[in-house]
């Protein structure tokens, strides 16, 4: 089954080692070999890299290992099961824009009803890029947000 890495921080620091160690899991030290994704905050923004190959023998994963400093950082190694297909654009993190705002999502787990419930859904928020379950399940939640995201508070409200 696929595995997560996520760490949030009040200031951004490195996490050299412990990426590192998650990195392997991709193919070397657990059997999730169908590929990897990262992304952290920097700057007010997201940034997002991710490959469909296993993560232990990414050369771009091992650097962004040493370099990356974020006080937010999700991290994805994959076990292709639905869909079995190992390809880009059903690697995760998944990252969208929805009320004017970057959403970053990775998911680990079965959900594969959902993919019907998205199908036959017009969700004008979202759309899959790729097939997996995971995907759908993000524009689902997105959709959902975008219902309701006039009619929540405001962080920055004052009373």
């Amino acid at each position: 089954m696929c595995e997560l890495f996520g760490m949030s921080s009040d200031h951004p620091v490195a996490a050299s080692q412990e990426l590192n160690e998650f990195r392997l899991r991709g193919g070397q030290t657990a059997d999730n070999p169908d590929g990897w994704g990262l992304a952290w905050w920097e700057n007010g923004t997201f940034h997002l890299s991710k490959e469909p190959i296993p993560a232990h023998q990414s050369a771009l994963f091992a650097q962004l290992c040493g370099t990356t400093r974020s006080n937010l950082i999700i991290a994805h190694v994959r076990k292709a099961k639905f869909p079995p297909i190992r390809a880009m654009s059903n690697t995760h993190p998944f990252q969208q824009m929805c009320c004017g705002k970057e959403w970053v999502f990775a998911h680990n787990g079965m959900v594969p009803d959902i993919v019907d419930i998205e199908l036959s859904n017009d969700n004008p928020v979202c759309r899959p890029m790729g097939e997996t379950d995971s995907e759908h399940a993000f524009c689902h939640l997105l959709g959902h947000i975008a219902q309701h995201f006039h009619s929540l508070p405001s962080a920055d409200t004052t009373t």
